[in-house]
């Protein structure tokens, strides 16, 4: 079985940041200044909503504010560090992450048998929305689906592994049966996920990208706070947030912004966009 899942790209400019932490959680040692900034690059690359929450309140940056100062130093950083490539993907910010916040805070990684079924019992239930989500709890898909440079040879890995284990594959055929063993791993069970930016300034935002109206985007970047015409440091966390927050916001994209004329009519009315 080749399961393969690609989403919606949403392209958003991604770049490096900085800041002043100490663990999470009661965990005494304090970190490096290298260290906080692996773990805000981590949390910028991360597929995980949680484990980005997670990161940022380990660094208290838990404002629009104090994340968008924490990047402009943060870009600095990253020119002088090539060790900031050790977060480059999903599967390295989870590493990152585990390794500066401990498996208490991260939770434990998941054993290879365990990735595997996961995979196989996500092509049984056949479901969009729970495919999306695994691919990414697996570090095969970015937040936007595209998949990871882990993709293919988690593939070649799943074929070997198929031949071992055809009585699970077996077992779990039937939609019910690899949901309920979904439910009992309990492997995408829904992290607390908290919004640094709020909601609105999302909805702005997915709705002035929908209309394709220039003028209108870079209104509403005015308004959130990312300056046009810098390298858009305060893009970083908030395109990575954003991503996130669209995954669990398709019934109100749908509802309010699911055509450029039905996206302009909501900024128009709800945002007071364009101003004049």
């Amino acid at each position: 079985m080749k399961l393969r899942f690609f989403g919606p790209a949403l392209a958003i400019v991604m770049i490096l940041s900085s800041a002043t932490a100490c663990r999470a959680q009661g965990v005494a040692k304090e970190l490096t200044e290298d260290e906080r900034h692996r773990l805000f690059q981590a949390a910028i690359v991360t597929n995980d909503g949680g484990l980005r929450t997670k990161a940022l309140a380990a660094l208290k940056l838990e404002t629009p504010t104090a994340v968008t100062a924490f990047q402009h130093k943060h870009v600095i950083w990253g020119l002088r560090h090539e060790a900031a490539a050790d977060a480059s993907g999903p599967a390295g910010a989870e590493k990152v992450m585990r390794e500066l916040l401990g498996e208490e805070v991260v939770g434990p990684a998941m054993t290879e048998d365990q990735r595997h079924e996961l995979y196989m019992v996500i092509g049984a239930i056949a479901d969009e929305a729970t495919v999306h989500r695994a691919m990414k709890r697996l570090n095969l898909t970015y937040a936007d689906g595209m998949p990871t440079k882990e993709m293919d040879g988690f593939l070649k890995a799943h074929d070997d592994w198929s031949d071992k284990n055809r009585k699970f594959i077996r077992d779990h055929l039937n939609p019910e049966t690899a949901k309920a063993w979904l439910d009992k791993s309990g492997l995408l069970k829904a992290a607390e996920i908290k919004l640094v930016w709020p909601e609105d300034q999302h909805r702005m935002f997915e709705a002035a990208v929908v209309t394709g109206d220039d003028a209108l985007l870079k209104e509403v970047l005015d308004k959130i706070g990312i300056r046009e015409g810098e390298t858009f440091p305060g893009v970083a966390m908030f395109g990575s947030e954003h991503l996130a927050w669209t995954q669990s916001s398709g019934d109100w994209i749908k509802a309010k912004a699911g055509d450029p004329d039905a996206a302009r009519e909501w900024l128009k009315k709800s945002a007071g966009i364009p101003a004049k």
